[in-house]
């Protein structure tokens, strides 16, 4: 498979999405050796895990297990996952269903900070205190931000 940067002169943008389309393609049939994405946390693991990590995901067009991964003791994690009942036996599943995903060796981490970096314009406002449940991603959501109208002179 042949990967690189694609730029396009002016008055061909149609050209970029047209490479976003087989891009698109080519991700949803796992139809390259290595791909860069992500995978935003959720504020309780559970059903999505299936959809990421399951060996039955490799089939469907629309998974995103973009790592391949297909191991019958992952398979059995995240049934253990689904399966617990209580808050510490969320974490116990969740936790041996990490290392099994940290020992299969599946990533290349690019990049990592405990903050997120957002520009935006000075006027733009948002509450001082963000909600104590986790959102897209870890609290910061725009939804909440307002701008701010010019003050009366």
């Amino acid at each position: 498979m042949q990967c690189g940067v694609v730029t396009f002169p002016p008055g061909r943008r149609q050209l970029g999405r047209l490479y976003d389309e087989v891009h698109q393609r080519r991700r949803q049939r796992f139809e390259y050796d290595m791909m860069i994405g992500q995978w935003l946390p959720a504020a309780v693991p559970g059903q999505e895990q299936l959809n990421r990590w399951s060996a039955a995901s490799l089939v469907r067009e629309d998974s995103v297990n973009l790592a391949g991964v297909a191991s019958p003791a992952i398979d059995a994690a995240i049934a253990n996952l689904l399966a617990s009942r209580t808050k510490e036996d969320s974490i116990w599943a969740a936790r041996a269903l990490d290392r099994l995903l940290l020992s299969g060796f599946y990533f290349v981490p690019l990049q990592h900070t405990n903050a997120i970096w957002c520009a935006h314009r000075a006027a733009l406002r948002h509450p001082e205190r963000a909600p104590l449940f986790p959102m897209f991603p870890f609290g910061f959501t725009l939804e909440s931000w307002w701008m701010q109208s010019a003050q009366p002179r």
